[in-house]
């Protein structure tokens, strides 16, 4: 969130986060086994797994695929949107062209089809 490239009002929602958040300074002990993986992904998985988490936040396709090989069960910031529309919090759509282009957020063109055509057969 605090990355150089991620948009301003994300920098400052995570400078400033709600009380109700609650930042895990990556306090698990290290996992050889994760060391294919992003430091990011790495320590999402770990802490996940000595949190006994309910549910994952990971894009990386290798990283959600290896957690939940380790039995975590996951969801990317597609399925947030697809559930946030679903419950016309969003328009999923809308909310989905402006993740591609307000972040660095990136998808293949296949998968982005993909979830276009879910996204408005549920209109």
């Amino acid at each position: 969130m605090n990355h150089s490239g991620a948009p301003v009002a994300v920098r400052d929602w995570g400078s400033r986060p709600p009380i109700w958040v609650e930042v895990d300074r990556g306090a698990a002990p290290v996992d050889i086994g994760l060391a294919f993986l992003d430091p990011g992904e790495r320590e999402a998985i770990q802490i996940s797994l000595l949190r006994q988490a309910d549910l994952l936040l990971i894009d990386e396709r290798r990283g959600r695929l290896e957690a939940e090989r380790r039995g975590l069960k996951t969801i990317g910031i597609l399925g947030i949107i697809f559930a946030a529309g679903k419950r016309n919090m969003v328009d999923g759509e809308i909310a989905f062209h402006r993740l591609l282009r307000e972040t660095n957020f990136r998808i293949s063109t296949v998968l982005e089809v993909q979830f276009l055509d879910r996204i408005r057969k549920r209109r």
